[in-house]
């Protein structure tokens, strides 16, 4: 410590002196500077310093010892915090913002609500710490370890993270809207809702992580592994996956479009819903079938009847929501029969620029399908209805079935 920074120390300690709170504390250890603080420390092994509210803004505390410190509300903006201990230390609240903590040592501590914008992490080992809804906003925490920690809703907009480690920790809605995240470790994370728009996330590892309901959308997952992991209804519009592992994924619901891209993807099978493996059995992606399966998710339009279906009322609805729309392309994919015995019917848009608009139109018109057909009589209707039932499903069935044909005679 330099003279000049030991006279700032002692001038900053006096002052918090003043105040009754640290009135008789330990402060006079730490007024002779860091080295004496540090060897009263290691003497006073059970200690809990409370420094709660203390203002050491912009002050030299380079490998200080504030392990199981009170730092609740602590003014620490702008302090030389490098290789410091703040092992299970209490920082909620506290102001770290433009400090440097590189090479510091936070493993298990408490960062609730802290506050650590443009603050040097680098290499920082947070392991198991709690910065819930702590705020990094344009801080470095490349090469940090924060595996097993809890980030719910923290905030790392504009952060640097190349090579961190987030391996099983909790990031439920955390943002990391236009971050750079490469090289990162995200194995068994959980981000459910989390935000990560125009991230930067370059051959980063996702095995297994759990993305449901993520936002993707403008992404770069270029070289990313996302084997095993839950795509459950993310977003990803214009996301791109080039060269990405796809294999194992779950991509139920999730949202793509013509300009996500998946160039030179690695993926021997995937999962459209939890259970439901693609393709069947064993048998893994020839070449060109995973695009295909893609293409085929990226047009398809998921209906389901949980109170079963009237298929006059869907005919008609089919019929006239396909008359309506020329370039539409409506055709049918499959029946689905679930376990809850509700049917799911898939249709494939190839021609619609939006699935949901027409999903709506679909649904508009069979609804009016429906109306149509109470108004009419009822004693007549229902002998009539039975047959016309049977007879439309067996036409839906007959469709399938040589849409089957065709494509299995397809090269």
């Amino acid at each position: 410590m330099t003279e000049h920074a030991r006279i700032a120390l002692i001038e900053r300690i006096a002052t918090a002196r003043r105040e009754w709170r640290w009135a008789n504390s330990e402060l006079v250890h730490l007024e002779k500077g860091v080295s004496a603080w540090n060897q009263w420390r290691t003497k006073q092994a059970e200690s809990h310093p409370d420094l709660s509210g203390i203002d050491l803004s912009g002050v030299d505390l380079c490998g200080v010892d504030l392990s199981d410190a009170k730092l609740i509300r602590a003014n620490l903006a702008g302090a030389d915090l490098r290789g410091a201990n703040l092992t299970r230390a209490d920082l909620g609240q506290a102001n770290l913002s433009r400090a440097n903590l590189q090479d510091a040592i936070l493993v298990d501590a408490d960062l609730i609500w802290a506050k650590l914008v443009e603050t040097n992490l680098r290499r920082a080992d947070m392991r198991r710490s709690k910065p819930i809804e702590a705020d990094f906003i344009g801080s470095d925490l490349s090469e940090a370890i924060l595996s097993d920690a809890k980030l719910s809703r923290a905030s790392f907009m504009d952060a640097v993270l190349c090579r961190t480690d987030f391996s099983r920790s909790k990031l439920i809605e955390a943002n990391f809207s236009d971050a750079i995240l490469a090289q990162c470790s995200f194995v068994d994370t959980i981000l459910i809702g989390a935000d990560l728009w125009r991230a930067k996330m370059v051959g980063s590892d996702l095995t297994r992580a759990g993305l449901t309901g993520v936002k993707l959308n403008n992404a770069d997952l270029t070289r990313a592994n996302l084997s095993s992991a839950d795509l459950s209804n993310v977003k990803a519009r214009g996301t791109r996956f080039a060269g990405a592992t796809l294999t194992g994924a779950c991509v139920q619901g999730w949202d793509i479009d013509i300009e996500t891209h998946f160039g030179d993807v690695v993926c021997d099978y995937i999962y459209l819903t939890r259970g439901d493996r693609c393709p069947e059995g064993t048998r893994i992606f020839g070449p060109g079938e995973f695009e295909q399966a893609v293409r085929n998710e990226l047009f398809a339009i998921e209906w389901g009847f949980p109170e079963g279906i009237d298929w006059t009322a869907f005919v008609i609805a089919f019929e006239t929501v396909n008359s309506a729309n020329p370039d539409l392309q409506l055709a049918l994919q499959a029946f689905e029969q679930r376990s809850d015995h509700s049917l799911v019917v898939r249709l494939d848009a190839a021609g619609a620029s939006d699935r949901t608009t027409v999903a709506q139109q679909l649904r508009a018109a069979y609804g009016q399908a429906l109306a149509d057909q109470r108004k009419k009589t009822s004693s007549h209707r229902a002998e009539d209805q039975s047959d016309r039932h049977h007879h439309h499903y067996t036409q839906l069935l007959a469709i399938a079935q040589a849409a089957a044909k065709l494509q299995k005679q397809s090269p």
